[in-house]
């Protein structure tokens, strides 16, 4: 069976497959971080909360996402970038789904810290670190 890459080496270079997935899952994880800042008002008249407390959940998912650079480089060497990269888009994606089914304000805050942690851990290496791998090796032939 043939690779993907074989497949299209005559239409794309798989470089270039390469660089979408990248800027797709870069857009994806910005999205789900920022998604929070975004809903403060309908959250508040959902749930009746307070402006204060939506705002300490995403404030923890700021501090998190800050924290959490140099863990997700250490965990990236330990276990590798692909099974750091795919378990983080893995959890966010779980974290995403169970944000559906909050009701309560420490539930909001759980779910924001966990996506900011997640987001770094996949965002990190996913967006930022394989585009400049992309833009130094990536368009190399052979």
């Amino acid at each position: 069976m043939k690779s993907l890459a074989r497949q299209l080496s005559p239409h794309f270079h798989y470089a270039w497959i390469v660089a979408a997935v990248t800027f797709l899952m870069l857009l994806s994880a910005a999205g789900i971080r920022s998604t929070p800042s975004v809903l403060i008002v309908p959250l508040e008249q959902s749930f009746g909360w307070e402006r204060g407390t939506i705002s300490l959940a995403m404030g923890i998912n700021i501090t998190l996402y800050g924290l959490i650079g140099p863990f997700a480089v250490a965990l990236m060497q330990q276990i590798g970038i692909r099974r750091t990269v795919l378990s983080a888009l893995a959890l966010l994606s779980l974290s995403v789904a169970a944000s559906s089914f909050m009701m309560a304000p420490w539930q909001l805050i759980l779910s924001c810290s966990k996506l900011g942690s997640e987001s770094k851990l996949g965002s990190d290496r996913t967006a930022a670190n394989p585009a400049i791998d992309f833009a130094g090796n990536g368009c190399e032939d052979g």
